[in-house]
């Protein structure tokens, strides 16, 4: 079953890092290869990808100056949210 990955990206102290680009990626080499997802964060630094499917995943974030290193993230067919 498809799930959704969402976060927000900060720098410092909180601040949100508006229309970063943030990359979704199948494998932790992060190439352009396994790139699943891609896209900017709103204003506020939010983003949110949908009808992702279970399985690992990797985040990657990048903004003028500033570049994260890949965050895995996992969505598993037994994960329930409330």
């Amino acid at each position: 079953m498809p799930g959704i990955i969402n976060g927000r990206v900060v720098q410092g102290a909180g601040i949100p890092v508006a229309f970063a680009r943030v990359n979704l990626h199948s494998e932790q080499s992060c190439t352009d290869k396994n790139l699943v997802h891609s896209m900017l964060t709103d204003e506020d630094g939010r983003y949110e990808f949908r009808d992702i499917d279970a399985k690992r995943n990797y985040i990657v974030a990048k903004a003028f100056g500033i570049t994260s290193g890949a965050k895995p993230v996992e969505i598993r067919d037994d994960q329930k949210t409330c």
